[in-house]
C-alpha cells in the first residue's frame, strides 16, 4: 500500500491520508480457488434480502460478481437479482455480498434460492 498524508494546519488534529494498494502477482504461482458459503434469505416486506458469502481459499484477490435466481415450485425461474459488485476478497477471508428485491413482484407460493457466481472464468452455483 502506497499512502500519502498531509499534515494538518497549526491547531488541528486532522491529517488527510490518502492510500493506493498495489498487487504483486508472481507468474505462475497464483492459486485462485474460492468458493460459494452460507445464503441467507430475509424476506420482510417491501423487499427481499439475499446475502451470498463468497471465501477465498487462493493466494490471490478476487472479485467475484453474480446473480440470485429465484426458483418457483416448477424449477422455473421466478425472479433474478444482481449482487453487489466491487469489493475483492482476499486470500483466506470471506466476504458477504447482498441484494434487493420487492417482495410484492412474486406470488404467494414456496420458493428456492440459487446463488450464481462468477470469478474470472469459472462459474459456480449454490442452492440456498
Amino acid at each position: 500500500m502506497v499512502s500519502f498524508i498531509t499534515p494538518s494546519e497549526p491547531g488541528s488534529n486532522v491529517n488527510v491520508s490518502q492510500g493506493v494498494s498495489i498487487y504483486v502477482t508472481v507468474r505462475g504461482t497464483e492459486k485462485n480457488s474460492w468458493d460459494i458459503g452460507d445464503i441467507s434469505v430475509e424476506s420482510s416486506s417491501p423487499n427481499l434480502r439475499v446475502a451470498v458469502v463468497v471465501g477465498d481459499t487462493g493466494n490471490v484477490h478476487i472479485r467475484p460478481r453474480g446473480t440470485v435466481e429465484i426458483l418457483d415450485e416448477h424449477k422455473e425461474i421466478a425472479g433474478r437479482l444482481t449482487l453487489q459488485y466491487g469489493q475483492p476478497v482476499y486470500p483466506g477471508q470471506k466476504r458477504t455480498y447482498e441484494t434487493l428485491g420487492p417482495v410484492s413482484a412474486l406470488k404467494p407460493g414456496k420458493y428456492r434460492i440459487t446463488a450464481v457466481v462468477t470469478c474470472g472464468d469459472e462459474v459456480k452455483r449454490k442452492n440456498g
